[in-house]
């Protein structure tokens, strides 16, 4: 898929030496950008529910013996 930016002059002069230096091209530096933008974004969103994960882990709970049935849950009174 393409893209078109408008970057300034300087920055995109800079940026091409950088990525000159680096035998890549601007368009691949910006392509790896976004993967490591995208890639933190989705691991902070992943990183409460792995932590909750780790706690209940960490953690065991027992609440004992169940001693009541589906239908005494549901029971209507």
């Amino acid at each position: 898929m393409n893209l078109t930016l408008a970057v300034d002059g300087d920055i995109l002069r800079e940026a091409r030496k950088i990525a000159i230096d680096e035998d890549t091209s601007v368009s691949a530096m910006i392509r790896e950008f976004l993967a490591d933008l995208v890639e933190s974004r989705r691991a902070r969103r992943r990183r409460p529910v792995e932590e909750m994960f780790r706690t209940f882990d960490a953690n065991p709970v027992s609440i004992g013996p169940i001693t009541w049935t589906r239908e005494e849950l549901h029971e209507r009174r």
